[in-house]
């Protein structure tokens, strides 16, 4: 799968990464059941992308993002109290949000955190 997202970080200054993600191994990161595959993360900026593999039964507890969070569903699928979100889902969470996501058979995502516009009120 090739997958490209136009424009997700604006700037000059970024660095232009490519990864052949197959090439870089799974870590296990600081959450039970969920490793990582690091994908760009620059000093200066507050945005960070990844890949997380979710174990089957995990739990990640309720999590909040105070500069939003994207999430696209590559395999498997999971849910949180709004919810259910398969293969091919994006999900995006603007800055603020709250949700507790688990997974009953397991997953993997592609997951930006920050970055994101707060949430505006309509009044």
């Amino acid at each position: 799968m090739l997958f490209v997202k136009l424009r997700q970080y604006p700037g000059r200054e970024r660095q232009h990464v490519v990864l052949d993600t197959a090439q870089h191994p799974w870590v296990a990161s600081a959450i039970p059941d969920v490793d990582l595959k690091p994908l760009y993360r620059q000093p200066g900026f507050s945005d960070v992308t990844r890949l997380e593999r979710w174990a089957p039964g995990a739990d990640l507890r309720a999590m909040s993002y105070e500069q939003g969070a994207e999430y696209f569903v590559l395999e498997g699928g999971f849910a949180d109290e709004a919810g259910s979100y398969s293969e091919g889902f994006w999900l995006r969470l603007p800055a603020g949000s709250v949700h507790h996501p688990r997974s009953e058979r397991g997953c993997t995502l592609y997951v930006k955190h920050a970055g994101l516009p707060y949430l505006k009120s309509a009044a």
